[in-house]
């Protein structure tokens, strides 16, 4: 199965493996993280035996709004998907980076109702316009 899933990865799809996180006892059900982004889906999460083995990610790294699954024993989980407000927005790799470097410093801070890819977009509209003003205020859009 696994080969099979390889034969149509895109060109901008990466295979890695990622350790399960979770924590029955505090109520934290299964998931991975990439790139500081956690992703799970119902299956995933109803499979508390997995936590601390791994599983292979199909990443395509254009789109990071969820990734393909499977246990590396070879069962499909299918697609999981970015939590909150990461899953809304078609954004690449390279632009999660940018927003965790940039929200790593002191220049914004992603609330919670917050889009983080427009908060990127909207801080390099307003870095591109010379107006290098701090965008620690909330952002609305």
């Amino acid at each position: 199965m696994q080969g099979a899933i390889l034969s149509k990865a895109e060109p901008d799809t990466v295979v890695e493996r990622r350790k399960i996180r979770g924590n029955v006892a505090k109520g934290r059900r299964p998931h991975v993280w990439i790139d500081g982004v956690q992703y799970t889906n119902e299956s995933l999460s109803k499979m508390s035996s997995t936590i601390g083995s791994e599983l292979l990610l199909w990443i395509n790294e254009n789109d990071m709004r969820s990734v393909h699954a499977q246990v590396v024993s070879g069962e499909e989980l299918g697609a999981l998907t970015a939590r909150g407000q990461w899953s809304r927005v078609i954004h690449s790799r390279t632009m999660r980076k940018a927003i965790n470097s940039i929200l790593a410093r002191p220049v914004i801070t992603e609330l919670p109702a917050h889009d983080p890819v427009n908060v990127l977009l909207q801080h390099l509209r307003t870095r591109e316009r010379g107006l290098q003003t701090p965008l620690r205020k909330h952002i609305l859009f």
